[in-house]
């Protein structure tokens, strides 16, 4: 959960885990450091922001009238509440530290845009993304290999948006399926374009979506998912996650949880397009076999 909370570079299965350490290995070779953000910079879910902005409403709700009628300025009730909404003020202690915080700050106001260590001043994810490059038609058919699949949770839809915009020319190699509205994102990106190919459109996630994307995996038509999780939401559908998350080991797929990591397999797959590399995405063409794992 971490890792997707702080975008952390993240491979389960070997197939993901050769080919994260071998565009890792590439990239400090010819130090490219856009590839190598995780190791230099903290990063964060963009959900961080919809989780802060909701529990700052919570805070101002709680602090209510008190903070009025003690006389805190309005700089110090903002930061109560962004204390509260990263998590480093307990709900049940933030009435109690109204004074002690007060007096404490007295001297010395903050400043909020650096206060806590936000990624950046409004509080939102650096997204990095890598453009894909030149028009260079695919390298294979994409009727030849199984889906590319692609999925994203309601607080990380605009970061699939503008994740599909940058790699389209990647993504266009291959078959795409996913749940409902990603597949909308991805007609509405691609329009007309009668070369692209696409495998199923599932329902949503909640109404079953990811249990079908998990079928799909069953029946050997998935090689690759990249699926952007919201860590601080619930969800449903929960037991529906977890089966394609399991599915995506069991059966060694290429798989991405956040953006970080999707950008290292969209380059993983731009590079095995290009050469004609079966060895790089192997999950695209060949089935592992569960029974190897043993008992």
């Amino acid at each position: 959960r971490l890792t997707h909370v702080y975008n952390v570079m993240l491979a389960l299965n070997p197939t993901s885990a050769d080919a994260c350490m071998e565009i890792l290995a590439c990239a400090v070779e010819s130090k490219d450091e856009s590839m190598l953000l995780p190791f230099f910079f903290t990063l964060q879910s963009p959900c961080i922001k919809h989780y802060q902005t909701e529990q700052q409403a919570i805070a101002a709700k709680l602090l209510g009238d008190r903070t009025c009628n003690n006389g805190m300025g309005k700089r110090c009730c903002q930061a109560l509440q962004v204390l509260f909404g990263k998590g480093l003020l307990a709900e049940h202690a933030l009435l109690q530290t109204v004074e002690a915080y007060v007096h404490a700050r007295h001297a010395h106001p903050l400043e909020l845009d650096n206060f806590g260590g936000l990624a950046n001043s409004s509080g939102q994810a650096q997204e990095i993304m890598i453009s894909a490059g030149s028009n260079a038609s695919a390298a294979w058919s994409p009727k030849k290999m199984k889906c590319l699949a692609l999925i994203s949770h309601n607080h990380m839809k605009q970061v699939m948006v503008d994740f599909v915009s940058a790699h389209q020319q990647v993504l266009r190699r291959f078959r795409l399926t996913g749940t409902a509205t990603t597949m909308n994102v991805l007609k509405s990106t691609f329009g007309n374009d009668p070369d692209i190919e696409y495998g199923p459109t599932c329902s949503s996630g909640p109404l079953g979506g990811d249990a079908e994307v998990s079928s799909q995996i069953c029946m050997h038509d998935v090689g690759g998912v990249i699926f952007l999780v919201d860590p601080l939401s619930a969800h449903p559908h929960h037991s529906d996650i977890s089966t394609l998350l399991r599915l995506t080991i069991m059966f060694n797929i290429l798989f991405a949880t956040n953006t970080s990591s999707a950008t290292v397999m969209v380059q993983r797959l731009r590079e095995a397009t290009d050469n004609r590399h079966v060895h790089e995405i192997p999950s695209f063409f060949n089935t592992f076999n569960p029974s190897n794992l043993g008992d």
